[in-house]
């Protein structure tokens, strides 16, 4: 208890740091755009370093619903920047929970444009969501979660914490044992879980602390799994050297003053843009013909083929031997098409990528005149 009040001690001061070098944010007005749009652009601006995209974002979510806000904004952290910077987790995690302390350092503006500022100036890292992901996806594990469903806790746990063996086995008995499995039963996935123990497992294992700890914090913050995989992906990465880059980004335009980037599969516009897609480019219709399943739509799974090649680029990525294989299986991972598939769907993108933006384009005016 005395090291987590000292940490959040630790956390509150770096925020007042923070703060005190604050950018000058009045000049910014929200967007003349509904909330979806600017849930959107808030995190992909946040991933290229756009501050000015991002920052207008967040001043149309703080006036639409302010909590619904910093608890995306808790998301982001831990799927963006994630152990590229502990201290900025840090530092959002307890602005996130704490109302009053934001209303002692000027309200919410001026909090979100200091901690948005340091987000797109951060370096970041996506391995979190890529790990997640992995686990549940990846169809080399479906045995081993097949064990790992008919084990009790401390099974899990003891896997969990087993630094020997194969990284996306452990971080399987990880997100087992601290809130189960979607293969568990409900009740039997209610009954074993417990974050609690998972994570005081990890600190008496010798685990980072404070990573466990804000870890913790994360969780119960943010109702993703993303952050149990933090001190995992923290071990490794202390005993490996990274350098930070920018990712190569496809061609952009901008409609109505917003990127056409902020158009993915998660936005109606963006879905409706890749329908058209669909109609346009013979290629592509083909390609879905011969290798898409059943399981999402078309345009949902050109939707995913896109996030890799333009929605989840990033300015500073950190790059790090066992962050790069995780996010290597992923993008060889085929969301309703064969993974054998994706790097030919995904050049057909590339390859026509100004058609693309074109039907965004051509969508974007439809529904928003």
């Amino acid at each position: 208890m005395l090291f987590k009040k000292s940490l959040e001690e630790f956390y509150r001061e770096e925020l007042f740091k923070s703060v005190g070098t604050c950018p000058n944010y009045q000049k910014y007005l929200p967007l003349d755009a509904d909330r979806y749009i600017a849930m959107s652009l808030l995190q992909k601006a946040i991933r290229r370093g756009e501050f000015g995209f991002a920052f207008s974002s967040a001043l149309t979510l703080l006036n639409h619903n302010d909590r619904a806000f910093w608890k995306r904004l808790c998301v982001i952290v831990f799927e963006d920047i994630g152990i590229a910077n502990i201290d900025l987790i840090g530092r959002i995690t307890i602005a996130v929970g704490d109302k009053r302390l934001r209303q002692k350092l000027g309200g919410d503006r001026i909090v979100a444009a200091a901690l948005i500022r340091d987000m797109c100036n951060s370096e970041k890292d996506r391995s979190t969501d890529d790990l997640l992901e992995f686990v549940e996806q990846a169809p080399v594990l479906e045995q081993v979660k097949d064990e790992l469903a008919e084990m009790g806790l401390q099974g899990r746990l003891d896997r969990a914490i087993n630094c020997t063996e194969q990284f996306g086995l452990q971080s399987a008995a990880a997100l087992a044992a601290a809130i189960g499995l979607p293969s568990d039963p409900q009740l039997s996935r209610d009954r074993i879980a417990c974050s609690s123990a998972y994570f005081d497992t990890l600190v008496e294992s010798g685990f980072d602390r404070t990573c466990v700890e804000l870890s913790r914090l994360g969780l119960s913050r943010s109702g993703e799994a993303l952050p149990i995989f933090m001190p995992l992906l923290k071990r490794l990465k202390d005993d490996e050297r990274g350098t930070s880059k920018d990712d190569n980004s496809p061609p952009q335009i901008f409609i109505d003053g917003i990127p056409s980037w902020t158009y993915n599969g998660h936005t109606r516009i963006g879905l409706a843009a890749f329908r058209e897609y669909i109609n346009r480019s013979d290629k592509m219709r083909a390609f879905l013909r011969d290798h898409s399943g059943r399981d999402l739509s078309k345009s949902r799974t050109v939707g995913a083929l896109v996030f890799r090649l333009e929605s989840g680029q990033m300015t500073k990525r950190l790059s790090w031997p066992t962050g790069n294989r995780i996010r290597n299986s992923i993008e060889r991972l085929g969301r309703n098409i064969p993974d054998h598939a994706v790097e030919v769907g995904s050049q057909i993108i590339l390859d026509e990528f100004d058609l693309l933006n074109e039907c965004r384009a051509d969508v974007a005016q439809h529904y928003l005149r």
